[in-house]
């Protein structure tokens, strides 16, 4: 058997953050198509309240994804600083701050 090599690790580090991403990012897209009605806000807050455990369990998810990009960008960072480390350093900023925007 073939011993893995350090780029081997770092693309299976980020394909399993990226199923981890995957899984949650569902998670949330149902929870919130099921509490959030856009245009009516008291029957956004009566989904809310009569179901608060599940949208703890979205904003938990949603943290979920925001360290799972992190972690992405992180991992593909190393990966491509070998091909250009300026294009891996613009990636991982803009990974950074889009992580940032998109936290609840």
């Amino acid at each position: 058997m073939k011993a893995m090599t350090q780029e081997n690790r770092l693309a299976r580090f980020a394909g399993f953050f990226y199923v981890i991403l995957a899984i949650t990012g569902m998670f949330t897209f149902m929870v919130k198509e099921k509490t959030i009605v856009y245009g009516d806000p008291i029957v956004t807050a009566n989904n809310i309240t009569s179901s608060e455990t599940l949208f703890i369990l979205n904003i938990v998810s949603e943290l979920i994804m925001a360290t799972s990009w992190l972690f992405i960008a992180i991992t593909l960072f190393a990966l491509f600083k070998k091909v250009s480390r300026n294009i891996a350093v613009l990636m991982l900023s803009l990974a950074v701050s889009y992580t940032h925007l998109t936290l609840p």
